[in-house]
């Protein structure tokens, strides 16, 4: 573990509009699954998508405003803000595994 204090970092702060970190979101599915360096991520890259496109679907349905859409919304939301988190630890413990700054 880095033990400097210039241990690097890894934060995430979702995205406040539903769209946004539905961008926010795909972004990072796409910049940890296009690099050579995460490859055995907590939740496997397709997953991830997969429950983004079904939050993005269900966005859609809830913003009809029809009964119910809106709590299946929240359900898909918080599966993917749950996703991107695990995420953001598998990155500190990689980060951690290299011992420096310069690595």
């Amino acid at each position: 573990m880095a033990t400097s204090k210039f241990r690097p970092m890894a934060t995430y702060h979702a995205a406040g509009a539903i769209g946004n970190f539905i961008s926010q979101s795909d972004g990072i599915v796409y910049m940890l699954s296009t690099s050579t360096y995460f490859i055995t991520p907590p939740v496997t890259y397709v997953t991830a998508a997969a429950r983004i496109a079904d939050l993005q679907v269900a966005e859609t349905l809830a913003r009809t405003g029809a009964t119910g859409t809106a709590a299946a919304r929240d359900v898909a939301f918080q599966l993917v803000l749950k996703d991107m988190r695990n995420y953001r630890n598998y990155v500190q413990t990689l980060a951690d595994a290299l011992g420096s700054k310069t690595n």
